[in-house]
């Protein structure tokens, strides 16, 4: 049932033990009563928080959800495992400076742009809201643990991070194949193409060098070919990135073009 009212007095549900779900939005309420939910042994809460500075207590097994929309929420006085749910559905959490009561955590809304996720077996207090990545992720609302997907053939580009909105979501550069999800960069190469940034344009391996071959998103030396180089400076960055790799452990089989 959906409620048009503007307060709620203590012990409204009292006699109410166990609720499924219950349903307080689209109302113009400003405050609660801290303790007016602890007499609900389960189920869940559903609030329009946008006017609201303090959430009520939950027991172990009631769950609040927030309808909001503009500044982030923030909700105290929580349990340990309420802190946790919160952590799991869009929050991050901490606890506060004072350890005398078993209602010592504070969880506040990640905004838009951002998600998080908890680990299983977790700690409330060691996640943060996470940028979402440059790429094909973007978040348009508040309080969520994942980040939405950008449309096929469009990418979020590293200064757009984070991407609030899917306006913020850019056309793939030339010669990738935008029928793909971008995933990670400006969606994948067509086939037979190479790049030099995972965000940049793709280029065609034939149109370089009959000597390269093109194959997710690198451009390797064919058999029997080998490399020449334009000028010295770019031997001299070569000798450097295989010296910086071998030294960090990372040499991998790859060539690129400079």
């Amino acid at each position: 049932m959906r409620n048009n009212i503007g307060i709620i007095a203590h012990g409204a549900f009292n006699s109410l033990g166990t609720a499924a779900t219950i349903y307080l939005v689209d109302n113009n309420l400003t405050s609660l009563p801290s303790d007016v939910f602890l007499p609900l042994r389960s189920g869940t809460i559903w609030l329009n928080c946008c006017n609201l500075k303090q959430l009520p207590q939950v027991t172990k097994h009631l769950t609040i959800q927030c309808e909001t929309e503009g500044n982030a929420v923030r909700v105290l006085d929580l349990t340990i495992t309420a802190a946790r749910n919160l952590a799991y559905a869009g929050f991050v959490c901490k606890r506060n400076k004072a350890f005398d009561t078993e209602f010592d955590f504070s969880c506040t809304e990640c905004p838009a742009g951002t998600s998080t996720a908890l680990p299983s077996n977790s700690y409330p207090g060691t996640t943060k809201c996470k940028n979402c990545t440059a790429g094909g992720w973007y978040q348009d609302e508040a309080g969520q643990k994942d980040c939405k997907r950008c449309v096929n053939g469009t990418y979020v580009p590293p200064a757009n991070v984070p991407g609030r909105s899917p306006l913020d979501c850019s056309v793939c550069p030339t010669g990738t194949n935008t029928k793909m999800h971008a995933g990670y960069r400006a969606c994948p190469c067509l086939q037979g193409f190479y790049r030099l940034d995972r965000f940049g344009p793709c280029m065609a391996c034939n149109a370089t060098s009959p000597g390269l071959a093109c194959k997710d998103d690198i451009a390797t030396i064919r058999a029997g070919y080998w490399w020449s180089w334009v000028d010295s400076n770019s031997s001299n960055d070569q000798g450097r990135f295989v010296n910086f790799t071998q030294l960090k452990g990372v040499w991998h089989s790859l060539f690129f073009v400079l």
